[in-house]
């Protein structure tokens, strides 16, 4: 967007479809995957989940939630709040993300890439794909309310 331009944002709260998201964002599913990513101690759990919508304007080709997680201790050093990325709930953009595999090159670049690159990027705590089920997990830091500009630096 070039300075002075107003964006149309969409304020209608996001809404996981896929049943499949509940299972893979339960308590029991998150501690595993934190403790597996190393970051939650293999002693202690999540005891509960609060998933905030961040709206369909964040991300065009998946769904995004903060996850808010509560711990059996507290002061465990592990992550309070999580984004929880996951494969689009609208039918159309999920089938242009799966036909130009968006979300097996963004796995890529967390598995392969992302510690190698010269900018910023939210750690990424969990990654579970199935490129047949085309359902994408990953579990990445929580940056808060940044905003980026996108186009900033872009030549044209």
């Amino acid at each position: 967007m070039r300075q002075g331009d107003t964006a149309v944002q969409d304020e209608t709260p996001l809404r996981p479809q896929p049943s499949a998201v509940d299972a893979r964002l339960s308590p029991a599913a998150l501690t595993s995957a934190l403790h597996s990513g190393g970051v939650l101690p293999c002693d202690h759990s999540v005891v509960a989940v609060y998933p905030e919508a961040l709206g369909r304007s964040k991300s065009m080709m998946s769904s995004l939630l903060r996850l808010r997680l509560e711990y059996d201790c507290e002061d465990l050093g592990a992550p309070t709040t999580l984004v929880a990325k996951f494969e689009c709930d609208d039918e159309f953009r999920r089938s242009v993300a799966q036909r130009m595999h968006f979300y097996e090159r963004e796995v890529f670049f967390y598995e392969r890439l992302a510690d190698s690159v010269s900018f910023r990027v939210p750690q990424c705590f969990h990654v579970s794909f199935d490129a047949g089920a085309a359902e994408p997990l990953l579990l990445l830091e929580d940056l808060g309310d940044s905003a980026t500009d996108q186009t900033a630096g872009c030549p044209w």
